[in-house]
């Protein structure tokens, strides 16, 4: 194994242990902070203030504040598939889309890449230092099966529970070998405080007017994003992976953080939330929900 390369073969182990328990992400809710983009068709909107959002929690409307980007930085976690369908063009393909993502990250912005395929590999640990990053995406090797949901959970393990965790994942085929199923994994999401952006790419299914889009049946990648504010995107060819990173780098620059309190006497379990426009119309993309924890259970 390379230095500084920490592979994650155990993991299939321990989610085998889990049986049918669901793993908890548990963190307690004092301040939560909600990523929100607001678009009109594939356009972002701009220029919104904390008076133009409405925010409910289980159908209470909350205050809430806007808060400056810059003071709450940003972890992006790349989730890179590495089996063995990434060689030659598709490999470089992913490589240059994901340069263009870093090079669209703020500089207190933290980085990091982990690569899945039958293992799961962190290639750097996110930091601050992009070089690190880049090196990384140079040792991409395609090797062995598809590993998604459970590369998928290593990243959410890290999501920072006070700050932003944006989870951007990038997968050529379908998962074939990960003992995390779609529906725990969803569930795993849900509770964590991270944005999920997955990219697909699906040579040979493009159609007229349909270049990014492609979604003609739901599947597990697309409840898993949208339950934390997030999307799939599709490239139909590799030409137009580039513009799939693009464009989940324009919403990660023109999002929203808004930040409320929630109830101090919220009960344990689910909490369904509600963000939209006072006024106007426009899609507005935040995440459904937030867990609290029992504290009367133990931490499993």
């Amino acid at each position: 194994m390379r230095p500084g390369v920490a592979a994650f073969a155990p993991l299939a182990v321990a989610a085998a242990s889990l049986g049918a328990q669901v793993p908890e992400f548990r963190v307690a809710v004092e301040a939560a902070y909600v990523d929100v983009f607001v678009s009109r068709g594939d356009d972002p909107v701009e220029g919104l203030t904390a008076t133009d959002f409405e925010l409910r929690d289980e159908g209470v409307v909350r205050p809430v504040e806007l808060v400056a980007a810059d003071v709450l930085p940003a972890q992006v976690l790349l989730v890179f598939d590495a089996s063995s369908s990434l060689t030659g063009e598709r490999r470089r393909a992913l490589r240059r889309a994901g340069e263009r993502l870093l090079a669209a990250l703020r500089p207190n912005d933290a980085a990091g890449l982990l690569a899945f395929s039958t293992e799961i590999r962190w290639l750097a640990r996110p930091g601050t230092d992009r070089g690190r990053v880049l090196r990384a995406l140079g040792e991409l090797e395609a090797q062995g099966a598809t590993s998604l949901h459970d590369a998928l959970l290593a990243a959410l393990a890290l999501a920072d529970p006070g700050g932003r965790t944006l989870v951007i994942a990038f997968t050529d085929g379908r998962d074939t070998t990960s003992v995390l199923d779609g529906a725990h994994l969803k569930t795993v999401a849900s509770r964590t405080s991270a944005l999920v952006h997955i990219v697909t790419l699906r040579d040979g299914e493009a159609r007229p007017g349909r270049p990014l889009r492609a979604l003609e049946e739901r599947t597990d990648l697309d409840t898993i994003a949208e339950a934390t504010g997030g999307r799939v995107w599709i490239a139909n060819s590799l030409a137009m992976l580039g513009g799939a990173f693009d464009r989940i780098a324009a919403t990660l620059s023109a999002r929203y953080v808004l930040r409320y309190e929630p109830p101090p006497d919220a009960k344990p379990g689910w909490h369904r939330l509600e963000v939209k426009l006072r006024k106007g119309r426009a899609r507005v993309h935040a995440r459904r929900g937030y867990w609290v924890a029992d504290p009367s259970e133990p931490h499993r």
